[in-house]
C-alpha cells in the first residue's frame, strides 16, 4: 500500500521500472475509506485535545493516515520516515499508537543485513538509560521481533565491561 498523490507516486514508480497493479495506491484527500481513517483519529486524539476538524486536517497525513490503517489492522507494518529527523516521526507515530497487552514501554529496533544475515539491534534510538527491567523487556521484545521475522534469536546484552569486570552501576545494570 503506497500513500500519497497517485499520479506523482505512478510517475515515480515507473521510472524505476515498477509495474502498476502490484500494490494499491491511496491518496490521504480522497477516498472511501477516508472518514473511518479520521474517525480513528478523532478517536485517539479527542483525550490528546484533537478537534474534530484536527483530525480531519491531521488524517490527510500520509504518516497519520497510515497510522491509522495499522491502527485498524489494514496494514501489517509501516516504513515512513524519509522526510523527517527521526526524533519528529516518533514524536508524531507514539501519542497515536497502543502497546502490546503486557508490553510497558515501546522500544525502537534496527535491522541490519550484513553478509546475507539479518541482526535486530535494539533499543539504539527510544530509552534513554533504562534500567535492568526495561533492558531485559527491550532484549525479550527484540527476540519477538527477531522470532516473528523468522529468526532463531539469540540475545547478547552490551556494555563497556569486559565479562563484568567492570563495578561501574552502568555495566551492573546490563549484568543484571
Amino acid at each position: 500500500v503506497l500513500l500519497g498523490n497517485p499520479a506523482v507516486l505512478m510517475e515515480r514508480l515507473e521510472a524505476v521500472g515498477l509495474e502498476p497493479g502490484d500494490y494499491d495506491v491511496i491518496d490521504p484527500f480522497q477516498g472511501e475509506d477516508l472518514q473511518r481513517y479520521i474517525d480513528e483519529l478523532y478517536g485517539v486524539g479527542c483525550r490528546r485535545g484533537y478537534t474534530r476538524k484536527k483530525a480531519e486536517n491531521l488524517a490527510h497525513s500520509c504518516l497519520r493516515l497510515g497510522l491509522m490503517m495499522l491502527r485498524l489492522g489494514e496494514v501489517d507494518a509501516m516504513v515512513t520516515g524519509a522526510d523527517d529527523a527521526y526524533g519528529d516521526t516518533v514524536r508524531k507515530v507514539l501519542p497515536l499508537m497502543d502497546t502490546k497487552p503486557g508490553v510497558t514501554r515501546a522500544a525502537g529496533f534496527n535491522l541490519l543485513l550484513i553478509e546475507g544475515k539479518v541482526y535486530v539491534i535494539g533499543d539504539t534510538t527510544l530509552n534513554i538509560d533504562p534500567n535492568a527491567r526495561q533492558l531485559a523487556d527491550i532484549a525479550l521484545l527484540g527476540a519477538k521481533l527477531a522470532a516473528d521475522l523468522g529468526l532463531s534469536p539469540k540475545v547478547a546484552m552490551l556494555s563497556f565491561s569486559n565479562f563484568g569486570d567492570s563495578m561501574h552501576p552502568r555495566a551492573r545494570k546490563v549484568a543484571d
